[in-house]
């Protein structure tokens, strides 16, 4: 056996020993949920209940220590309506949470392979791809929640907090729905509240469940628009989040992500229109040196 072979069957050997590669590291600050409505919220899914007392958007602060901000941090920043290092989420884990002030080290997922505990764990392709739309379809909405902006449906306005409430139930209700079933938020009590996620005690009536219903109503969920989903596992045991990311941006397989690569016809083109002005000046230059 000559030494390239061996060569070859030594890193074949590493790499079938290798673990799998971890997603984006990094650490964040929880901020709060704000806007956001206090309540208790209830879910029943595969023999599994619990309860929450808040819904709205959480806010975070992406941290330099311990483990400093990747370069590709970036995919997170100038997006629904917040600057610098912060970025928001919605959480997809009910049985778990999150302590305010409280800083957690996040490893970037496919949305799909998450949340890592409960039930539904994970939640699987088709769910995952639910929420792109949903928050496709919604993202107007959503970003306007750092400006205080609420929504209206008829004659109806609903508030900033109310608005929040309702996505957040929303996200929940695709999580914890069995398998194709209609996406309704019920209240409990109701003929149908074994399913899914539903309100158990929602402060000024139901406001915020009617709001996720339209939401989750008028949502098309078989060709709507896609939002860059990105699934975010929270420390070992903690509330795992959803998010977005640019859209100049990709979660691989491994939950890294990276830049959208440009095809190779643009890089062609460009290299071809950059070659091009490069020898028309070089010919002006030669045209202008023989004149002098």
């Amino acid at each position: 056996m000559n030494w390239l072979m061996k060569g070859w069957i030594v890193a074949l050997a590493v790499a079938a020993g290798s673990t799998a590669q971890a997603g984006m590291l990094f650490d964040a600050t929880f901020k709060g949920v704000n806007p956001s409505e206090s309540g208790n919220f209830k879910y029943y899914a595969r023999s599994n209940t619990s309860t929450t007392s808040s819904a709205g958007r959480m806010n975070w602060l992406g941290s330099n220590s311990p483990n400093p901000l990747p370069t590709n941090f970036a995919a997170f920043r100038n997006l629904n309506g917040k600057s610098g290092n912060y970025f928001i989420s919605f959480c997809i884990e009910v049985t778990q949470s999150v302590a305010n002030n409280a800083t957690y080290g996040i490893e970037t997922k496919q949305l799909k392979d998450l949340p890592t505990s409960g039930s539904p764990s994970p939640m699987q392709a088709a769910k995952a791809n639910d929420i792109a739309q949903f928050w496709g379809k919604w993202k107007t909405q959503i970003a306007g929640l750092e400006a205080g902006t609420g929504m209206t449906v008829g004659s109806v306005n609903y508030t900033a907090a109310e608005l929040a409430s309702a996505v957040q139930m929303s996200i929940w209700e695709i999580v914890y729905e069995a398998d194709s079933t209609a996406y309704n938020v019920y209240t409990e009590g109701g003929s149908a509240s074994g399913q899914g996620f539903w309100v158990q005690n929602e402060p000024g009536g139901n406001s915020s469940r009617d709001l996720a219903n339209y939401l989750l109503g008028n949502t098309d969920f078989t060709n709507g628009a896609l939002a860059n989903v990105v699934g975010l596992k929270v420390g070992s045991i903690n509330q795992d989040q959803v998010t977005i990311i640019g859209d100049g941006w990709v979660v691989k397989p491994d939950g890294l992500i990276e830049a959208v690569p440009v095809p190779p016809a643009v890089v062609l083109v460009a290299a071809g229109i950059a070659s091009g002005l490069f020898l028309r000046r070089r010919i002006a230059g030669q045209q202008t040196a023989v004149v002098a």
